[in-house]
């Protein structure tokens, strides 16, 4: 499944069935709800007037029941638009780092994919999705019910509103900037605090002191970063939704006191104040709500493109070799005639791997035994299958409680029965194995080298 990598994150979130239905039953939502202004004003009227009002009541009522039904839509599309981009972004991962078997070994990089990807990743997209759902709530909201205050009771609402709004723009505009940076710096925090954390199994559980002391010194340092860099962001945060809150309740609390005021002798229209007052105040506490949201549309991009940036397609990486770390004078290839080390190099592997047989690799530590293997790989791709000698790889079969040597057997046995791979890479499989297992799957690989090519690793 290939996925084209998108520099933005709105076409990776939006892209999608279930967002856009979800979008549908939001506005159906809204709609309902914003009529609500409209059925109680013409109930206040019918009321003051002495009319029948019973029409306009049910109606009223109506409008507050009904959205609850969208809701529950929304609620259900939410959990669906937010699995399926975690599924997306997986695949994203697959798409952009299969065969790249130069990361396979770094052990820094695997740190940072496992606590971006597994961690910050998923929680990152959660929090996403229920941004941009509040977002696009919020804003509707506050535009169809100021829409309608401002056709029922008086147009200098909208302006009142509109003033408000640039007001707070300036100065979400001013401060952005310096909010993205802190948000982006308590997510590295927080990515490298997830790092630290991962070693914690040897350090912990072996119970060396030695080392859990330099252990839990890094850790400390790390949750000290964390917690500054994360202080810092929220109470920047918190600073500007004080300033974001006056800008946006001042000039429409004096429009209403205002127009109170101005009609304090039609009893009708001063009924229309009283009625939409209360829904007024909802719609600046909306208001609040979305500004503070909009302050924070760089920081979420921000954490968004930091997580896509691990699924990043880099090609230069892809095309890294593992051919220089081979010292050839230092290994040897038994089963061929191949057998002098500087009669080795990678044509004459290549070579050797187009008929099927058994070849053994050895050599001293540090020759670059499992460097030669990764490097077949590398070149061979799907025509190569690589196991090495520790790996949580899925195979067909439940992984219940097995020896190593009852695991080994069943995987060799998958490989055997199953996997297309002319060539067969085995990386130190003996390493663990007591003799009657040794000699029990080194059977088993010669029934495999009589169809397919097995180059492998010996331990011992």
């Amino acid at each position: 499944m290939k996925i084209k990598i998108s520099k933005s994150p709105y076409p990776f979130c939006f892209k999608n069935k279930s967002a856009f239905y979800c979008l549908i039953a939001l506005i159906v939502q809204q709609l309902i709800a914003a009529s609500s202004t409209l059925w109680i004003v013409r109930l206040s009227h019918d009321i003051v007037a002495g009319a029948n009002f019973s029409t306009n009541l049910f109606l009223y009522l109506a409008s507050l029941i009904l959205p609850y039904l969208p809701a529950a839509v929304m609620s259900v599309l939410l959990v669906t638009w937010e699995q399926s981009i975690v599924r997306k972004y997986i695949y994203l991962f697959i798409s952009a780092n299969t065969h790249h078997i130069n990361l396979w070994s770094d052990k820094k990089k695997q740190e940072e994919f496992i606590s971006t990807v597994n961690h910050e990743g998923s929680q990152t997209i959660n929090q996403a999705v229920n941004y941009y759902y509040g977002l696009t709530s919020s804003g509707l909201n506050i535009f169809l019910n100021i829409l309608t205050i401002t056709f029922l009771v008086d147009y200098l609402f909208i302006f009142s509103y509109s003033f408000s709004l640039v007001l707070s723009f300036i100065l979400i505009k001013i401060q952005n900037k310096s909010h993205t940076n802190l948000v982006q710096k308590a997510q590295n925090s927080r990515i490298e605090l997830a790092k630290s954390v991962l070693s914690f199994w040897d350090n912990v559980v072996l119970g060396n002191a030695y080392n859990l002391k330099f252990w839990k010194k890094n850790i400390d340092t790390r949750i000290d970063h964390a917690v500054k860099d994360n202080v810092s962001a929220s109470a920047f945060r918190e600073l500007v939704s004080i300033g974001i809150s006056i800008a946006t309740f001042l000039p429409s609390l004096i429009i209403a006191a205002y127009g109170m005021h101005h009609h304090s002798g039609d009893t009708v229209a001063l009924a229309a104040f009283l009625v939409i007052m209360p829904r007024l105040f909802l719609v600046l506490s909306y208001t609040y709500d979305l500004l503070y949201l909009v302050t924070q549309f760089g920081a979420m991009k921000t954490r968004m493109q930091t997580i896509l940036h691990v699924v990043e397609n880099h090609e230069s990486s892809r095309l890294s070799s593992y051919a220089p770390r081979i010292d050839w004078p230092r290994i040897q290839v038994q089963g061929s005639d191949l057998i002098n080390g500087h009669q080795l190099s990678i044509d004459s592997i290549k070579n050797l791997l187009q008929k099927t047989g058994r070849f053994t690799i050895r050599g001293k530590n540090g020759s670059g035994k499992s460097s030669l293997l990764l490097e077949i790989k590398r070149i061979f791709k799907e025509d190569a299958f690589y196991l090495p000698s520790q790996n949580h790889l899925h195979f067909s079969f439940e992984e219940a409680e097995r020896s190593t040597g009852e695991l080994l057997k069943e995987q060799l046995e998958e490989i055997y029965k199953q996997v297309e791979s002319k060539i067969i890479l085995l990386d130190e499989w003996d390493a663990n194995l007591d003799g009657t297992n040794q000699h029990r799957l080194s059977q088993l690989i010669d029934q495999i080298a009589q169809t397919k090519c097995v180059v492998e690793v010996r331990h011992r």
